[in-house]
């Protein structure tokens, strides 16, 4: 099994938590495999582990989360993001509300888009929406391994 993406943090619990992606290795399709990617959510004593899988959070790839102010977990995934009271879930998928600024974004890199007329690419705003709907800081309130 692959396990790309993700970032360990200490919970309230002591335990460091970590939410990864991951799809089977010997899919026929290998790597390409990626955009069937599931999340799961690990938990280890220390942060180096071992990691063992606690439970399945969704469909996504290159998970990357964060505790919000009010003490809600958002874990943002290409496309879409998940939200739960806790880090154990459940968790609630949401699809982020990108203003295309007359450019067609391009399905499954929610972070881009096609500028009209173009062949280039360029970066839509979806981390400054992250951070402005929930009022997220460039320091996460998550305690980062180390």
């Amino acid at each position: 099994m692959a396990v790309p993406g993700g970032n360990a943090f200490v919970g309230s619990d002591g335990k460091y938590h970590l939410y990864v992606c991951r799809w089977r290795e010997d899919s026929p399709r290998g790597h390409a495999e990626w955009g069937n990617s599931i999340v799961v959510h690990a938990v280890a004593d220390i942060p180096t582990g071992p990691y063992k899988v606690k439970d399945t959070v969704g469909p996504g790839h290159n998970p990357e989360a964060f505790q919000l102010k009010d003490g809600r977990y958002v874990i943002y995934v290409i496309n879409s993001y998940y939200i739960a009271d806790s880090v154990d879930g459940p968790w609630q998928r949401e699809k982020f509300q990108f203003n295309p600024r007359d450019r067609r974004i391009i399905e499954g890199l929610s972070n881009l888009s096609l500028q009209p007329g173009y062949r280039q690419t360029s970066l839509s705003p979806c981390c400054r929406e992250l951070r402005s709907r929930f009022k997220l800081h460039a320091s996460s309130a998550f305690r980062i391994s180390s």
